[in-house]
């Protein structure tokens, strides 16, 4: 269960955001120890985010502190982090080219759903445990090369603490399941999209993804790509209905 919403206000030119949201999450497992079963497991996401957002002429900075309170149920434990959220990005030719930098972190929910939507071979019974991005620098240019042209070019470091990678869980007969296990990762990512307008209803996006992974205990990712293409198509059906479709290339995978 998500609840969220946000409040600004304008101060002049300058306009303040507070962003605030809470995320539940609860879970039964398959209760058996020789597969690892935990019962149940429930935990709550609290983030508190405000931020100011100054412009330019041709300039727009975002700086704020995302607050988050990550509360587990069974057994109780409560955690706060502090996340620094910034973004500067400068129109050197009015949105022909901008270049943009950046700072940021989170903490994500880890659900069996969110696991299924990566890996749907894995098993019932999972330590869930969330993911704390501790932080991200970021850097890219975007603009356009013609009026129904667009591109994206980014490169970051991320930093993250319980990040799950996906293992053969040897308990169970066939070993045909996957568990997580998590680790602490440095991963780069070197991004490239374009994408085509062919009209105000059709929309064409290309977008390729590399990832170089740096882990603090585990020898590979596991079942984490190295580089990935994503052709995306999306139609606006009467501004009433938007459909979409992905095709994808992705790596080979430890």
């Amino acid at each position: 269960v998500v609840a969220d919403d946000e409040f600004f206000r304008y101060f002049g030119s300058q306009q303040v955001r507070l962003s605030v949201s809470y995320d539940y999450n609860k879970f039964s497992q398959t209760n058996n120890p020789s597969v690892g079963g935990q019962g149940q497991q429930s935990s709550g996401i609290f983030k508190l985010h405000p931020q100011i957002v100054a412009d330019g002429n041709k300039w727009r900075l975002n700086a704020g502190l995302a607050v988050y309170m990550d509360e587990d149920f069974m057994p109780s434990k409560v955690r706060f982090f502090f996340k620094p959220i910034a973004e500067f990005k400068y129109n050197v030719v009015s949105n022909i080219l901008v270049p943009y930098l950046g700072i940021g972190g989170y903490i994500r929910r880890n659900s069996f759903r969110s696991f299924t939507d990566e890996n749907p071979f894995v098993t019932t019974a999972l330590p869930l445990a969330n993911t704390e991005q501790i932080v991200e620098l970021y850097g890219g240019v975007r603009g356009s090369i013609s009026s129904n042209i667009t591109f994206n070019v980014r490169a970051s470091q991320a930093k993250y603490n319980m990040l799950p990678l996906y293992v053969n869980d040897t308990t169970t007969t066939p070993d045909n399941r996957f568990t997580v296990v998590y680790d602490t990762v440095t991963i780069n990512t070197f991004s490239g999209e374009i994408a085509y307008r062919k009209t105000e209803k059709l929309n064409f996006i290309l977008k390729g993804d590399y990832f170089d992974y740096s882990l603090l205990n585990e020898q590979k990712a596991w079942h984490r790509p190295n580089y990935k293409v994503t052709f995306t198509g999306v139609y606006n059906l009467k501004d009433k209905i938007i459909l979409r479709a992905d095709i994808y290339g992705i790596s080979k995978q430890y």
